[in-house]
C-alpha cells in the first residue's frame, strides 16, 4: 500500500531555503556596489527629436551619492531626467 500524502506541495527544506537566499545574495551585492560606484553623468544633446547621450563626457558629479540617488529619487522619476 502506498502511504496518502498529507500537502500535495512536497518542498524540501534545502529547496525552501536556497531559493531566497539565491534573490538575497544579488540584492546585497548590488546595495554594496551602490555605496561603492560613484555617480556620474553624461552630456546630451537632441538628435532627431531624441534626446542622446554624447560619447566620453561621463564626469563624476560632487556633492551626490549613488544610494540616494538609486534608492530614494529613481523610483520617483519615470521620465528619466535629472532634477
Amino acid at each position: 500500500m502506498q502511504k496518502d500524502k498529507k500537502h500535495s506541495l512536497d518542498i524540501s527544506v534545502r529547496s525552501f531555503v536556497t531559493a531566497p537566499i539565491m534573490l538575497l545574495v544579488p540584492m546585497v551585492a548590488t546595495y554594496a556596489l551602490t555605496l561603492l560606484i560613484p555617480i556620474g553623468s553624461y552630456q546630451q544633446q537632441m538628435q532627431v527629436g531624441q534626446q542622446v547621450m554624447v560619447a566620453d563626457t561621463y564626469h563624476q558629479v560632487a556633492g551626490r551619492t549613488a544610494l540616494l540617488e538609486v534608492t530614494a529619487v529613481a523610483a520617483f522619476r519615470i521620465d528619466g531626467s535629472r532634477r
